[in-house]
């Protein structure tokens, strides 16, 4: 199964709404949930020898792992990194099932 592969964990951070301040200004509500996934980095643009410009990653979750494009994860890396577009299903080829959800990541700058 392609859940063994699943090793590292990763937080899901998500806004889930937001509330006012004592000024009436919103302010969002951020929710964080622990999954245990797999990640691969796709790329690393280097700026100079100490600064990268750009990380992105193809992060692998447990098909009922619910996110949302803009939703932020924490790989363990120091940075959050911000899912790109929507979740792709990955399905087992022989029951159709879907047994992991695929997102493009990126850092969040």
């Amino acid at each position: 199964m392609i859940d063994a592969r699943f090793t590292r964990t990763i937080a899901v951070k998500a806004v889930t709404g937001s509330t006012t301040d004592a000024d009436g200004n919103p302010v969002p509500v951020e929710t964080s949930t622990d999954v245990v996934g797999h990640w691969r980095q796709l790329s690393a643009d280097e700026l100079g020898p100490d600064a990268l410009d750009a990380l992105a990653f193809r992060v692998y979750l447990p098909a009922d792992t619910v996110i949302d494009a803009g939703a932020r994860l924490d790989l363990g890396l120091g940075d959050l990194v911000e899912v790109i577009g929507t979740p792709h299903p990955l399905y087992n080829p022989r029951t159709r099932d879907t047994v992991a959800l695929a997102v493009r990541a990126e850092v969040a700058r």
